[in-house]
């Protein structure tokens, strides 16, 4: 968990310096990078853990107390923590070579990590529960999240797209909370156009709430003993 987002931005900066890819002269782009994809990957780690948490606790629903959606908060409480801890260890390891680490605006940073979190919190549990008798689908899901590992502005400033492109790209939830995100810890952030966290919240809402409906649906399948 340590060494995955230090390869990633070790190697990215790298690539990027060599062809001369910054994002912008005033902010260092480790940095850049940095603030964007370690809670990428607590968002997708998220989703996918959960798609694998019903499956690994199974024995436990032998005991009516426990109820498949204990397993799926648990883990993402898990994963929230262990994430947070590595991006602590890794923003102190910054700070320590010298890059600025502060951050504009901690509560706008800290409501777009939440609307992430919850997000991926819904995602997962629709994930589980598609995969419980659709074990196939898993190769999928886990797919899927490398194209938004790009078309989420982790890696460059997606504002450099003409806008008929962008206009597609921001049916992405996760671009508007990466934006968010970064408008909150730099200050000289060009945000993109259209981007706010008004959409990844109601979008969070409805994935929440069909998560929810459809465990709802399907817990006593989720329960059974195979």
């Amino acid at each position: 968990m340590l060494l995955e987002p230090l390869v990633h931005v070790l190697g990215i900066s790298l690539l990027a310096g060599a062809f001369r890819a910054h994002s912008d002269s005033a902010i260092e782009y480790p940095v850049f990078l940095f603030v964007a994809l370690a809670p990428f990957f607590i968002f997708r780690n998220i989703a996918l853990k959960l798609m694998e948490s019903i499956e690994a606790n199974r024995a436990l629903f032998a005991y009516k107390q426990i109820k498949p959606l204990d397993t799926l908060i648990s883990r993402t409480a898990v994963e929230v923590l262990l994430g947070s801890l590595i991006y602590l260890v890794i923003a102190i390891g910054f700070s320590w070579f010298g890059f600025d680490m502060s951050m504009n605006d901690s509560l706008s940073w800290l409501l777009a990590v939440l609307i992430g979190l919850m997000f991926s919190f819904a995602l997962g549990v629709i994930f589980s529960i598609i995969t419980d008798p659709l074990p196939g689908s898993k190769i999928f899901f886990r797919l899927a999240f490398i194209p938004l590992y790009f078309l989420s502005g982790v890696i460059f400033p997606l504002n450099r797209f003409p806008p008929e492109v962008m206009s597609y790209l921001l049916w992405n939830p996760y671009l508007h909370v990466i934006d968010s995100i970064r408008g909150a810890i730099f200050e000289h952030h060009v945000p993109i156009y259209g981007a706010s966290l008004a959409y990844p919240g109601w979008a969070t809402l409805v994935t929440l709430c069909l998560a929810l409906g459809l465990y709802r649906a399907r817990r006593l399948k989720l329960v059974a003993i195979q």
